[in-house]
């Protein structure tokens, strides 16, 4: 599920701790600023961003355990590349395909339509629906929103960083439990898993370079049900999830 972390932080928001400068918002305010960044990209407009990953084991350290980069370019809405997290990810209007090179395999999924989804006020207004509170600061030209969920989901809460561009700058993910399982301190409530989440060098439009976008007819044959790995990936292994 890593390879839709990504998208799934676009899709869905949360944050921490209260502060004396957070101020108590309505819902509405905070969907409002998530419209406008989305109405940023055009419908069928290629687009582009880096991105970087801390990952701390609880909320309260000074090191990550983990820390990588990625990047996801979109050709005309349609298309993308995307690496983070270990893999590459390039998917069409029919498949998705994830390249896993530690464990040299393709795993071959259909398109997931989520990643170009547009979505509604009703989609919107589901996030909210699973907050206990929604609070909003300004420091530095930059407006952050804290969304803490309420009991029983996956996160305990997540801060949006959005600039004064309306783009999102940072999104900070504070789980329930400890990123490693194996920590000792488990048991413990209190020990939250805390994920850093880095855009920079957002592009839209011409300025996309495609350069060496990737189609996923240089990767794979498609002949009905046979699959054909092409170039340095004949020798994979394939998963085909097909359903």
């Amino acid at each position: 599920m890593r390879k839709y972390y990504l998208i799934f932080i676009l899709l869905v928001p949360f944050c921490l701790i209260a502060q004396t400068d957070w101020e108590d918002i309505e819902p509405v305010e905070f969907l409002k600023e998530l419209r406008v960044f989305e109405e940023l990209i055009p419908e069928g407009e290629s687009y582009s961003f880096y991105t970087s990953y801390l990952i701390y084991n609880d909320f309260t350290d000074v090191m990550p355990i983990q820390s990588q980069s990625g990047y996801l370019v979109s050709k005309n809405g349609i298309e993308f590349n995307i690496s983070q997290m270990g893999y590459f990810v390039i998917q069409n209007e029919d498949y998705n395909v994830s390249i896993d090179s530690t464990n040299r395999q393709l795993i071959i999924q259909f398109s997931d339509p989520a990643f170009s989804y547009r979505k509604t006020l009703e989609d919107y207004s589901k996030i909210t629906e699973a907050t206990e509170e929604i609070k909003k600061r300004v420091a530095n030209n930059k407006t952050y929103y804290s969304l803490i969920l309420k009991p029983g989901h996956s996160f305990h809460s997540m801060e949006y960083a959005f600039t004064k561009d309306n783009l999102i700058s940072e999104v900070i993910i504070y789980g329930n439990r400890p990123y490693s399982s194996e920590d000792k301190n488990n048991g413990n409530s209190m020990n939250r898993s805390k994920v850093i989440i880095r855009f920079t060098d957002f592009k839209i439009g011409k300025s996309v370079s495609l350069k060496e976008f990737v189609s996923l007819e240089e990767l794979i044959h498609f002949d009905n049900d046979r699959i054909e790995p092409l170039g340095k990936y004949e020798k994979y292994e394939i998963l085909d999830l097909r359903e």
